[in-house]
């Protein structure tokens, strides 16, 4: 379990938050109400609660694949927390920690239910030696793609983003906490390059998030894999 301390924004203001983190469920208490989900675009009320308890917040309609059940998302919302992360130094073959900053902003919901929301975006980033590394888009995929080409070959990310034998699947993947582990399949992964080549891949693999990093971890080599 990892805390990051963070902020809520909406249209009430700003108030302090800490989020928990298991590496499978994130959960935070907002105002006396506590929300859990996979990732922060999929909030959801952990209990029930009562009509003015949930005033301030504004929430999205979605409904579960293959089941009866509709839930409500928080949106409308911006999170920016503080998720601690470690940088290899290729030059020196050392390690340091980060401070990523990570800010989350959720949209207000489309005019019809069941379409989501008018917009997912994600900006982060952290300084080295007074330099600012910063990415934004829809996914962390994407942010981390933008800050690592910024790293020019002096740094890497040493988390499952980084990691040899964390990809993605070819039919797309979450925002955030949507990467594959293929650690227990190396030998098959490394023959990966094409979409079909996911054929010789076992569909039983761990599910892990980008900043997440264990004792298998390997430095990911350019041209691994389906993602590269």
């Amino acid at each position: 379990m990892q805390t990051y301390k963070g902020t809520y924004t909406d249209d009430f203001g700003t108030i302090d938050i800490i989020v928990e983190n298991d590496f499978s469920t994130l959960s935070c208490v907002i105002d006396g109400v506590r929300f859990s989900g996979g990732q922060l675009s999929d909030f959801e009320a952990s209990n029930k609660y009562t009509a003015e308890e949930l005033a301030r917040f504004t929430f999205y309609e979605i409904r579960i694949y293959n089941s009866e059940r509709t839930v409500q998302m928080l949106c409308n919302c911006i999170f920016s927390i503080i998720i601690p992360q470690i940088i290899i130094d290729k030059s020196s073959n050392t390690t340091f920690d980060v401070d990523l900053k990570l800010e989350y902003s959720l949209g207000k919901p489309r005019l019809l239910p069941g379409q989501g929301i008018e917009h997912e975006h994600i900006k982060a980033g952290f300084i080295i030696n007074g330099q600012n590394f910063e990415g934004t888009g829809e996914d962390v995929e994407t942010v981390f793609d933008q800050i690592s080409k910024q790293f020019n070959d002096r740094y890497q990310f040493k988390n499952c983003y980084g990691c040899m034998f964390g990809d993605y699947s070819v039919y797309g993947q979450s925002s955030f906490g949507g990467m594959l582990c293929y650690v227990l399949q190396k030998e098959e992964y490394l023959k990966v390059k094409t979409k079909n080549d996911y054929t010789l891949l076992s569909e039983e693999v761990s599910l892990v998030q980008e900043t997440y990093i264990c004792e298998k971890y390997e430095p990911r080599k350019p041209g691994t894999g389906y993602r590269g």
